[in-house]
């Protein structure tokens, strides 16, 4: 009876008999192995690069074609590596001392472009780079031939500093076209205290020369812990300079609005991040019955586009507030005022400087063409992007422009926004430093042109 029992059980489950049973000891365990195998570096690096390759191309805010962005690579690979890079007669030829890669044009596929540069930067048999450094500066090429200073590949290391110590800094903003110029110095901060100057030319920080490096890899090298001091070395026409500067968190610029002069309302709105139009609508609950608003946007770096238009619908009550244009054969979002103003008709001072930028330079310009606000102070940093962060597989990532920021009127901030008063930087105690705005040199002029409007 047992045995009965026992091969009916094993004809239900095993149909094929005790041989298959054993059959399938064996082969399950090597399938499990082939679909678990751990990638090739080729197949690693391939992968990353037909990512990186596959998001410039679809995302940037302009059409670009493959085969340039692959170029772009090749050309970086072999600057990096000493190597050498024949393109033409219809092939391409890397050759690296006595190997040589080669394949045929056109490369117009992500995955066959891909392929290649994952296996070229394993032909460096000459130079002392390492693969990892390698790839970063392939990819670096890559995404800087797109000629945006904004849009930027970032190394995993310089992903975790940005996000471990990304708002803390030595107060100066870069130029984006001359990324070794400072284009901008934040009022109240240890640089602004120590005497650096706009125009002035960085040449080290804390020893690493700057000279070559792109705008987005002078941020990562500013930042850092804030226990730290920072050794800068910079030229000017008088000669070079040497300081030692303190970081201090750049995105802390608390909301703040009052009255100023009796009749004159002071407003600082801080960067533009979830909740922050709520906020200031609120505190300007208490300040009814004013002639004019000094509106300060110096270092604002912006934030969130949502929180511009909620903001600007403070000081608009209807009409156009501006659109954002992403790359040809995509819908343009264009936005209008949707709510009653709560400034109306006011006469209106924005003060700008070098590190004002994206939405913070959008409210400037939508306030300067909609409401005829005067711009005082200094150009602007010229950032009039919409911009996406993709995570690569890496664990970089790229910060990629997607859009352009485009005022009611049409004018693209696609530089610096000029001023119609400038001003010579403010000396001593600053609004945006924390002092009371009434002591601050930018403030007072702005209410001598209030008052006579």
């Amino acid at each position: 009876m047992m045995n009965k029992s026992l091969n009916c059980i094993k004809n239900r489950f095993f149909p094929l008999g005790t041989a298959a049973v054993v059959l399938l000891m064996f082969v399950v365990p090597i399938h499990s192995k082939v679909a678990h195998a751990v990638p090739t570096q080729i197949e690693q690096n391939s992968y990353f690069f037909e990512e990186l390759l596959k998001s410039c191309q679809a995302s940037y805010l302009k059409k670009v074609s493959m085969q340039s962005l692959i170029r772009a690579g090749l050309l970086s690979f072999v600057e990096e590596s000493g190597c050498v890079l024949h393109w033409g007669s219809g092939k391409i030829k890397v050759r690296c001392y006595h190997e040589t890669v080669t394949h045929d044009l056109p490369l117009d596929a992500a995955d066959d472009g891909a392929k290649l540069l994952a296996r070229v930067i394993l032909l460096n048999t000459v130079s002392k780079s390492s693969v990892q450094s390698l790839r970063e500066a392939v990819a670096k090429g890559i995404v800087n031939s797109l000629g945006d200073p904004f849009t930027a590949y970032l190394a995993p290391g310089e992903v975790q500093q940005l996000k471990r110590y990304g708002h803390w800094s030595v107060g100066v903003a870069m130029d984006p076209k001359h990324p070794d110029r400072v284009h901008g110095v934040r009022p109240g901060s240890s640089a602004d205290m120590r005497g650096v100057f706009v125009g002035d030319r960085l040449l080290r920080v804390d020893g690493q020369s700057v000279n070559g490096k792109y705008y987005s890899e002078m941020s990562a090298i500013l930042v850092g812990p804030p226990e730290e001091r920072v050794t800068i070395e910079l030229s000017r026409d008088d000669g070079i300079h040497r300081f030692q500067l303190n970081r201090s968190d750049e995105e802390s610029i608390p909301i703040w609005a009052q009255k100023i002069h009796k009749d004159l309302l002071y407003m600082r709105p801080g960067k533009f991040d979830n909740g922050m139009a709520d906020t200031m609508w609120v505190q300007l609950a208490a300040h009814a019955q004013v002639k004019g608003v000094i509106l300060d946007l110096r270092h604002n770096p912006g934030g969130l586009l949502s929180e511009g238009i909620s903001f600007l619908n403070g000081f608009v009550g209807e009409g156009a507030l501006g659109s954002v244009h992403p790359r040809a054969g995509h819908p343009v979002q264009s936005y209008k005022a949707s709510q009653a103003h709560v400034l109306s008709e006011l006469p209106i001072v924005i003060l700008v400087d070098g590190g004002t930028a994206s939405v913070a330079e959008f409210v400037a310009l939508v306030l300067k063409e909609r409401l005829g606000a005067a711009l005082v102070g200094q150009s602007t940093l010229g950032k009039g992007r919409v911009q996406r962060v993709i995570s690569l597989p890496d664990s970089g990532a790229m910060r990629i422009s997607v859009a352009e920021l485009v005022g009611p009127s049409g004018q693209r901030i696609k530089k610096s926004l000029e001023v119609d008063h400038f001003l010579a930087p403010a000396a001593g105690n600053t609004a945006i430093s924390g002092k009371n705005p009434a002591e601050d040199s930018w403030v007072a002029f702005g209410v001598g042109l209030l008052r006579k409007k």
